[in-house]
């Protein structure tokens, strides 16, 4: 379990969003992109995000996240499966967690990261963002 997630923000990108109206928009998720509307809440089970939201915001707020662009290390949320350091990260209902082995298949994966710790589903872990699609079996 980790106590603390390390993460180092000095190289990341932060950006500034509106939460999408009726939607959440929780500290340490994953943030997804509305194309539609331009606006923000919490990345769902499988959906590709943009970003990790620095605090929790309300709907309708301006929401500041640390875009999945690389460089740094971002606390992120576990969720149910667990994270395991060095393995690639995906969202999931609760969190991200460990994806299943890339490579083969016609599952897709959309990759948000890779993790920089280990920890059990409500840690808070350190991840290295990277955005990419990969399938899996």
């Amino acid at each position: 379990m980790a106590v603390r997630a390390a993460f180092d923000m000095q190289r990341s990108t932060i950006k500034t969003f509106t939460v999408k109206g009726s939607s959440t928009a929780t500290v340490n998720r994953i943030a997804y992109l509305d194309a539609a509307t331009g606006t923000v809440r919490d990345a769902g089970a499988g959906e590709a995000g943009i970003g990790v939201f620095l605090n929790s915001y309300a709907v309708g707020a301006q929401a500041q996240l640390a875009l999945l662009t690389a460089g740094g290390v971002v606390p992120v949320k576990v969720g149910t499966g667990g994270a395991t350091a060095g393995k690639e990260a995906i969202c999931v209902a609760d969190g991200v967690a460990d994806s299943a082995t890339l490579g083969g298949g016609t599952v897709l994966r959309n990759v948000v990261g890779i993790f920089r710790e280990s920890g059990v589903a409500g840690d808070v872990v350190g991840m290295f963002p990277q955005r990419m699609a990969a399938t899996s079996a």
